[in-house]
């Protein structure tokens, strides 16, 4: 089980990512109450996520939730937040030992089955996700804006530190090509049976290296 609470005297790091400056009091307590829901989000499903299943996790009070996040959305939307920096942290804690381009695209795939590895229900959050973008549009809005960065990354990779000589228009597809497997394969590894992340990364990284090699 993923842990809802930070060690005492502990800042956790994916603070500063969301809330860009050194987090206060009640900033700690806000991610508190975002973990425990994604612990409900995982468990229990949308309709059951609610301010008293919240609280419930974390031994306080409904009230308590409320004054933080007035809007149950709001806490959902701080939950996908809270992921995807987990994500980026993980993935650029993974290229940071890179030794070099090639390895540091291995690497950037990789984190994310590493990240699905460790956090499954963050991944389960993040198909919930995908739901919510089909309904709301500022879902949609965030998941389109996480997208665009994440081929932005491997843009940057395929364009600045390999060695193949990829046009700019051939890096935006192949960034796209690899972001997408990436994240419909690990999809795939929670939706179908017998598909392991193990299995699922092993095909990936295969496949990613016949298309560097001939795009």
């Amino acid at each position: 089980m993923e842990s809802t609470s930070t060690a005492k005297n502990e800042i956790d790091p994916l603070l500063y990512d969301l809330f860009e400056f050194r987090p206060r009091k009640g900033d700690l307590k806000k991610v508190e109450i975002i973990k425990a829901s994604i612990e409900c989000l995982a468990t229990l499903g949308i309709e059951k996520t609610s301010y008293e299943a919240i609280a419930k996790v974390i031994g306080t009070r409904r009230a308590h939730v409320a004054y933080h996040f007035a809007d149950k959305h709001e806490i959902f939307k701080s939950a996908i937040k809270y992921i995807l920096a987990t994500y980026q942290q993980m993935s650029l804690e993974h290229i940071a030992k890179a030794t070099s381009g090639e390895d540091m695209l291995i690497k950037y795939v990789e984190a994310a089955f590493s990240w699905a590895d460790l956090h499954p229900k963050q991944v389960s959050v993040i198909l919930l996700l995908y739901y919510f973008c089909s309904i709301d549009e500022d879902y949609l809005e965030l998941n389109d804006r996480v997208k665009k960065k994440g081929q932005e990354r491997i843009y940057f990779i395929l364009k600045a530190q390999m060695k193949k000589n990829f046009t700019s228009e051939k890096a935006k597809a192949l960034s796209s090509i690899i972001q997408n497997l990436t994240s419909s394969t690990i999809q795939d590894c929670y939706t179908t049976k017998d598909y392991s992340l193990k299995t699922g990364k092993e095909n990936v990284l295969s496949i990613i290296k016949t298309l560097v090699e001939t795009y």
